[in-house]
């Protein structure tokens, strides 16, 4: 297995299983204000991992919800963070970077080819 694929396979992996952490721990959790921290502490781990793309995925993914008049709360709200963080943080670390390091690359070669 190439390696690109196995650090995206790691990458939905550590999202699936944030994920179903987050979703036991708070249906275990009897009280709502410490189901409050363990979205909130999901939440946070997802947004640093998918960051920087991961603020407007979950920005989109929210209003989306809204229009449709679907209620994020609960476990929910962990879920569909997830699926925004992952989708975002794969888009940006497994096409988009690379993509643009292949420009760069490319532009820089032209450069130097240029100047020689």
């Amino acid at each position: 297995m190439p390696k690109k694929q196995l650090l995206a396979l790691l990458w939905f992996g550590v999202v699936v299983a944030l994920s179903i952490r987050t979703v036991l721990l708070y249906l275990d959790q009897p009280d709502k204000i410490l189901q409050g921290e363990i979205l909130l502490g999901h939440g946070l781990v997802m947004l640093v991992l998918a960051a920087p793309l991961g603020w407007p995925a979950v920005f989109v993914a929210g209003t989306l919800a809204g229009w449709f008049g679907i209620s994020l709360t609960g476990a929910w709200d962990a879920v569909v963070v997830s699926i925004a963080c992952g989708i975002a943080g794969y888009l940006q670390w497994f096409v988009l970077l690379p993509w643009l390091l292949r420009k760069w690359k490319v532009r820089r070669a032209r450069s130097v080819a240029a100047s020689a």
